[in-house]
């Protein structure tokens, strides 16, 4: 009995410090991430960041030699909204745009984008960071629209095919922008548009003026009509 008792506490210290030493001694890559590998000190091969990305499950952690950093790997949005309580940043947070006819445009942007494939741990390099390709997606998204948006006249923002047009102008731009960053933009969508309210004015005086000419000759059609109508009669 006493050698099956010893046997069963030796079973239970076997699993414990077996699930104690995977917790230290691993780490694990959810999917949707990807793992970058940094050798702190290399007891074996050179030291730094190695020349890999790792994917979901668990690789070898050995503590103080290693450290890990995870980056998202998914498709990631970027919001830039004119609406506080909505979009990256707390606060407004739109492109403000000079048009090129002398109008101030408030544009919300939405950018697609993710890093390549295999390349996160260049990036990595790069950066010495998991979260500053963030913020070289979000600035050189800013300088591409305004420069991009800032071609078109005001009225061009009314025209769904010329408002495509320039988005797909604005993702070319950026994707040149960040090659150099290994990030791949999927898309650049505008999601709303808010005019300067001096342009908006002007709008409405021209729709006023449109409206009272169609009404004129409507009138005077009306009239053309009255008269015929007497001859008639």
């Amino acid at each position: 009995m006493k050698y099956v008792k010893y046997v069963s506490v030796l079973v239970i210290v076997l699993i414990i410090g077996f699930w104690v030493l995977l917790n230290t001694m691993v780490t694990f890559i959810p999917v949707g991430k990807v793992g970058v590998l940094t050798r702190e000190y290399a007891l074996t091969g050179k030291r730094g960041v190695v020349d890999k990305d790792y994917g979901p499950g668990w690789h070898l952690d050995l503590g103080p030699l290693h450290s890990w950093t995870k980056f998202d790997s998914t498709i990631q949005t970027l919001e830039m909204t004119r609406n506080e309580a909505y979009g990256d940043r707390k606060g407004r947070d739109d492109v403000e745009v000079q048009s090129a006819d002398g109008y101030a445009v408030s544009v919300d942007v939405t950018v697609k984008y993710r890093i390549v494939k295999g390349k996160a741990n260049q990036l990595y390099q790069d950066t010495g960071s998991g979260v500053k390709y963030k913020t070289i997606v979000r600035n050189e998204a800013k300088k591409a629209c305004i420069r991009m948006f800032g071609e078109m006249k005001t009225e061009d923002f009314y025209d769904p095919s010329k408002r495509r047009t320039k988005s797909k102008d604005v993702q070319d731009a950026l994707q040149k922008s960040l090659e150099d960053n290994y990030v791949e933009v999927i898309d650049v969508l505008i999601k709303n548009v808010q005019f300067d309210p001096e342009y908006e004015k002007k709008i409405q005086r021209k729709k006023l003026a449109d409206q009272e000419v169609q009404l004129n000759i409507s009138m005077a059609k009306a009239e053309e009509m009255s008269g015929k109508t007497q001859v008639i009669v």
